[in-house]
C-alpha cells in the first residue's frame, strides 16, 4: 500500500509517466468493474482520464487516504457518467413516440415513407428517428442501444435498405 503514495509523489515530482502508467494498472479492476457497470464503449477511458486528473490534484496526505480518495474520485466519475448516460436513454426513448405526419395534405409519397419508417424492426426504426429526425448522431444513439457506432451504422444501412425497397414497389 505504501507504494501508491511513492508513486504518486515520484510522478509528481519527477513527471516521469511509468510511475503513472503503475498507477492506473493498480486501479485497472476498479476502473474496470466501473466500465462494464456503464455499458458503453468509451467509459474506461474516461474514468482513465478522470483518475490522471485525480492524482494530479491528490493532496499528498498519508497513504490510506490517497487510495481512498482516488477509489472514491473514481466512484464520484462513474456516477456523474451514469447520470449523463441516463439522461441520454431517457431522452432518446421519449423520441419513439409514433411518427405520424401533422396534416392531411401532406404529399402521399411522404405519407408512405412514414408508414414504411413505422413498420420498421423496433431497433431499425429508433435508429432513422433518432438520426433523421432528431438529429442524434450515431454515438449517442449506440451509447442508448448499449452497441457499437458500426453497429448502429449497419442498423441504419439496413434500414434505409428496406425503405429503398419499399418506395421502390410503391412508386
Amino acid at each position: 500500500m505504501n507504494d501508491i503514495h511513492l508513486l504518486i509523489k515520484n510522478y509528481r515530482n519527477d513527471g516521469d509517466e511509468t510511475y503513472l502508467v503503475q498507477i492506473i494498472e493498480r486501479f485497472k479492476p476498479l476502473i474496470q468493474k466501473y466500465s462494464r457497470l456503464l455499458k458503453y464503449e468509451d467509459a474506461e477511458n474516461e474514468l482513465i482520464e478522470h483518475l490522471i486528473i485525480c492524482i494530479k490534484n491528490i493532496p499528498l496526505t498519508t497513504e490510506g487516504k490517497q487510495v481512498n480518495y482516488i477509489v472514491q474520485c473514481v466512484k464520484n466519475k462513474y456516477i456523474s457518467l451514469s447520470k449523463r448516460s441516463n439522461k441520454l436513454k431517457n431522452e432518446i426513448s421519449s423520441n419513439l413516440i409514433d411518427i405520424k405526419p401533422k396534416s392531411d395534405s401532406i404529399n402521399p409519397i411522404i405519407i408512405e415513407m412514414y408508414m414504411a419508417i413505422d413498420e420498421l424492426p423496433k431497433e431499425e426504426k429508433s435508429v432513422i428517428v433518432n438520426r433523421y429526425f432528431y438529429g442524434y448522431s450515431d454515438k449517442e444513439i449506440s451509447k442508448f442501444h448499449n452497441v457499437s457506432r458500426q453497429a448502429v451504422n449497419k442498423l441504419r444501412r439496413k434500414a434505409l435498405k428496406t425503405l429503398r425497397k419499399r418506395m421502390e414497389e410503391v412508386y
